[in-house]
């Protein structure tokens, strides 16, 4: 099949040789954050990251989600009961034809040797808010926007999300979680540059 549909990088479209998912060029300008994120939004990560979330680019999604797992197989590795994600609502899914941190849960679940399950729903669809917005318009924004779907008490969830910059939606989702019992780990894939240091204390 690679013979006649070659990989290319997610970043350029330079064809591959592998497995790789970045060329050399664009996986040296990975940059790493600090965590939950594996790295900052910034290079061709940046652009790849908008290709699926705004121009609803299946492939590039795809290939985050397996960017991720491979981020994560890479670094000590965290422990969890369970892995979900942070969903979005139904509107917001069916206008790009997916969930982008869904997908990142289910590549990260055998990482993680954990199963992937949808623990949380979005109770409503809030507007997008821009990425300069304040810390306190996020956190406003985003309160009681989730809520859990079964039982987690005693469970330890990491809790996926794609892209933080206040950390005020992965915060939400992981105190909902941990108001029903659950111990939950925030892991996300991006970090915007403007994310403060404490964006996502519980």
């Amino acid at each position: 099949m690679n013979a006649l549909v070659p990989p290319r990088c997610l970043g350029c479209a330079s064809v591959l040789d592998g497995d790789a998912r970045l060329c050399a060029i664009c996986a040296e300008q990975l940059e790493d954050a600090p965590a939950p994120a594996l790295w900052a939004l910034a290079g061709p990560l940046k652009d790849i990251v908008y290709r699926a979330k705004y121009s609803h680019d299946v492939g590039a999604a795809v290939g985050l989600a397996g960017l991720f797992a491979d981020g994560l197989a890479r670094r000590p590795r965290v422990h969890a009961d369970v892995v979900t994600y942070v969903p979005a609502s139904a509107r917001r899914a069916a206008v790009r034809g997916f969930d982008l941190p869904a997908l990142m849960a289910d590549a990260a679940a055998p990482v993680l040797g954990a199963a992937c399950q949808a623990l949380l729903r979005a109770t409503r669809h809030d507007a997008s808010l821009a990425a300069s917005a304040e810390r306190a318009a996020r956190a406003g924004l985003v309160a009681g926007r989730f809520g859990v779907r079964r039982p987690v008490a005693g469970l330890t969830v990491v809790v996926i999300d794609d892209v933080t910059t206040t950390g005020a939606t992965l915060t939400e989702a992981c105190r909902v979680l941990t108001e029903a019992g659950a111990t939950a780990v925030p892991l996300t894939l991006a970090r915007t540059p403007d994310a403060g240091d404490t964006a996502l204390a519980l």
